[in-house]
């Protein structure tokens, strides 16, 4: 988004009623992607850490997919 900003280039989400391009909303933003960040963040090492409990188990069945 701050590459968008500096060439003067504005977000606006008809759905969420969101809109980068004045002072009080781009904050919003902000949380918003740092929010939907950290949930990535918390589903990939969910993921790994299952993964990984799956391959403790020995029987492989983590690395086969049909």
């Amino acid at each position: 988004m701050a590459g968008l900003r500096k060439r003067g280039i504005g977000f606006e989400s008809l759905h969420e009623s969101l809109d980068t391009t004045t002072p009080t909303e781009r904050p919003v933003f902000h949380v918003f992607a740092a929010l939907a960040k950290f949930i990535h963040e918390l589903i990939v090492q969910g993921t790994h850490e299952g993964l990984a409990a799956a391959r403790s188990l020995g029987n492989g069945s983590a690395a086969r997919r049909p």
